[in-house]
């Protein structure tokens, strides 16, 4: 038993489990749940806490963990990075505390470890779980978003970081997240999210050269009733928008820039609140008189639209930005003897 060990076999016991602390999967789990087993040896527990503390170093604030526990973090937001692993396996043996943890980063854990320390995170209100770049030599690509997210009811936040082949597991129960954000978004992901985020507001998509683009905005965005904002450039791979985005009439900015979206569904007439379109960039040829009649719509940025057919409507000219900026090569470019400036955008 803990309390009968010499203070030598208690060192010795430390120092092993130090060892496997600073292991990989196996080894660390096992660690974690040694540790768990002796919480009642005060000793013993201040000797391990000495250890992890100098494992996760300085830049973070920990107490004394409340009885049972090793730590308490007193941080409202924590950035684990490397130590990503352990902080969960930690997390899921109950032996760090985290009432007063809101906002928390992970780097290269997989969705299988996320899922086993949810329950123990009921406070989080934004995630980040993401991958080191493949050049770092730890980059772990994560296969599934775990279907436990949903154990976090008061998760707002989730950000999504460069995963090649993410998608998202069937929940249990739908996600109470507000703001999406997701670098390097895929298919698999959106089509899988969707549907289990009724209460999102916010969806950013951004690409990255090391994963697939989006292809489609598909029909469940319908069962984002009340999304305002989704924002999606320069996902050349996406060509269709679902006509079923008429149904999110809370709507305010719509983004589609830079994409290979070829035309705009004639449901965007229905959204009444709509403020500003982004489409430029795009080969999107009409902007239809419903769509410019809406009284709340401001403004629609066309610029690079060069197959736009130009209307000479007042709400037109009104609410479309199709002018090319005047600029200028600097005066010591070599090109600024085949420059000429041009203030319309060449139709033909």
């Amino acid at each position: 038993m803990a309390n009968a060990w010499t203070p030598e076999e208690q060192t010795e016991h430390v120092s092993k489990i130090s060892v496997l602390l600073k292991s990989k999967d196996e080894d660390q789990e096992q660690a974690c749940s040694f540790i768990a087993s002796f919480t009642d040896n005060e000793s013993f527990m201040d000797q391990m806490r000495s250890v992890v503390l100098e494992m996760f170093g300085d830049g973070t604030m920990w107490f004394k963990g409340d009885k049972g526990s090793l730590l308490k973090t007193a941080d409202l937001s924590l950035s684990m990075g490397q130590h990503s692993t352990l902080f969960l396996r930690l997390v899921k043996n109950d032996l760090i505390t985290t009432q007063n943890l809101d906002s928390l980063t992970l780097s290269d854990v997989t969705g299988r470890l996320l899922g086993d320390a949810c329950a123990n995170l009921p406070h989080l209100t934004s995630l980040t779980v993401q991958c080191s770049p493949r050049w770092g030599g730890k980059s772990v690509q994560m296969s599934v978003l775990p279907k436990e997210l949903a154990l976090c009811t008061e998760l707002q936040v989730l950000t999504i970081g460069r995963y090649q082949n993410l998608v998202a597991d069937t929940f249990d129960a739908p996600l109470s997240i507000r703001k999406l954000i997701s670098k390097g978004a895929t298919d698999g992901l959106l089509h899988g999210l969707l549907p289990w985020m009724p209460n999102v507001e916010e969806i950013v998509l951004t690409p990255d050269w090391s994963c697939s683009s989006i292809t489609s905005i598909p029909d469940t965005i319908a069962q984002c009733s009340k999304l305002k904002v989704l924002v999606c450039p320069r996902h050349w791979s996406l060509k269709s928008v679902s006509g079923k985005i008429g149904e999110c009439l809370e709507m305010l900015n719509l983004n589609v820039a830079s994409t290979s979206v070829e035309s705009l569904p004639h449901t965007l007439s229905s959204l009444s609140k709509l403020e500003f379109l982004d489409i430029q960039n795009t080969s999107i040829r009409y902007i239809p008189a419903s769509l410019l009649s809406l009284p709340e719509l401001q403004r629609i940025n066309a610029k690079g639209c060069t197959g736009l057919i130009i209307q000479t409507n007042d709400l037109f000219q009104q609410k479309l930005l199709w002018k090319k900026e005047i600029t200028c090569y600097p005066n010591d470019s070599r090109h600024r003897s085949a420059f000429v400036k041009q203030e319309y955008f060449d139709l033909q």
